[in-house]
């Protein structure tokens, strides 16, 4: 068992090394997948602008970390786009997840049961998509 004063450089000590752990350490951090139609050059670059601005809104409250690319790519399959929406459905180390595209994003209105938080970015008709309204 400790006492009083050893207990107390090792409150300080502790104090000292938490203090040296610089800042970006301390955000929290905040997983998106960005669930994608089909990569083209235009869509690349527009998911350029989207990714700069959530980090500018989120500056300073979260270190942003983004799930997307290839492996995030629907390709055009509607098939391959819910295999892929549904795996970040269930993927603990996303926190949340974005249907960029109306493909993606009717697969991402149409599904009954969301894990997470997921933003639809695109639909073209509410009523002919079943859009749900609550």
């Amino acid at each position: 068992m400790l006492n009083r004063s050893t207990a107390s450089f090792f409150k300080i000590i502790l104090a000292v090394m938490l203090s040296l752990i610089p800042p970006s350490l301390w955000a929290k951090q905040a997983h998106i997948a960005i669930v994608a139609d089909g990569l083209t050059e235009i869509a690349n670059q527009n998911l350029t602008l989207l990714k700069a601005e959530i980090s500018e809104l989120l500056e300073g409250e979260y270190d942003i970390q983004y799930h997307d690319g290839a492996t995030y790519d629907g390709r055009w399959s509607l098939e391959r786009i819910e295999g892929i929406f549904k795996a970040t459905q269930s993927n603990d180390s996303i926190d949340l997840v974005i249907a960029y595209g109306p493909l993606a994003s009717h697969v991402a209105i149409n599904t009954e049961s969301l894990n997470k938080p997921t933003i639809a970015t695109l639909f073209l008709d509410s009523d002919l998509q079943s859009v749900p309204r609550e």
